[in-house]
């Protein structure tokens, strides 16, 4: 079993999706081209790559770009994302709203209540304090059942 996970995590990153050097658009590169021809072969991922730009490169459209990476998982060879995106531009007149459940906004103002006091709560059960434990009752065996 240990060898089985050693090898899947192994196969991260010998596939890669970069920027393309040439054309600035996306690229599946490898190291291996033999690795490269093994998932072109793939119905699913043939459909996904664009041209063979040489032996260690393919062309992908940026619109596939998320759904050619859940296909190479889907083999067993999940590729190493480095091509970073673009910073678009800035969307005017539109307007994004949201509300929040009734439980949120009550949450949201506790914390914003004790902000305003000086402290802040963290979430979870109380934390005994060093202090409080002279207050516990010592453990006691349960009594013997007839």
């Amino acid at each position: 079993m240990l060898a089985e996970v050693h090898d899947k995590m192994g196969r991260y990153g010998r596939l890669r999706l970069v920027r393309d050097h040439d054309t600035a658009a996306l690229a599946l590169t490898s190291a291996e081209p033999a690795l490269l021809e093994e998932v072109s072969r793939d119905k699913q991922v043939a459909e996904l790559l664009g041209d063979r730009l040489d032996g260690n490169r393919f062309a992908v459209r940026n619109g596939d770009r998320g759904v050619l990476k859940q296909a190479l998982i889907r083999l067993g060879w999940p590729a190493a994302d480095e091509a970073g995106y673009a910073k678009g531009t800035r969307l005017e007149g539109a307007e994004l709203t949201a509300e929040l459940r009734s439980y949120r906004s009550d949450a949201l103002a506790a914390v914003a209540r004790a902000q305003r006091r000086g402290r802040q709560r963290r979430a979870g059960p109380p934390v005994r304090r060093r202090q409080d434990h002279h207050r516990l009752a010592p453990w006691q065996p349960p009594a013997p059942t007839r």
